[in-house]
């Protein structure tokens, strides 16, 4: 794994910009109404995505592993 690089900027409000790194452009992250403007993604799907897909990763691995055909999952 590479070393993690991450930097959040504000924009305004509850608006960031969110960095990883040179080669993944970045995003915007925003919290919805009543606090901002949903002007990107919440950080409650964010991190929703990024749960559903590590254990995506697991499971296809854990298939993969057992021979078993799992495309798409």
């Amino acid at each position: 794994m590479d070393n993690l690089s991450l930097r959040l900027i504000q924009q305004e409000n509850y608006r960031f910009e969110i960095q990883f790194n040179d080669e993944i452009p970045p995003i915007t992250g925003d919290e919805p109404p009543p606090l901002d403007k949903s002007e990107g993604i919440s950080p409650i799907q964010l991190l929703a995505a990024a749960v559903a897909n590590c254990l995506s990763d697991s499971l296809l691995f854990s298939l993969r592993k057992l021979k078993q055909s799992a495309n798409p999952i």
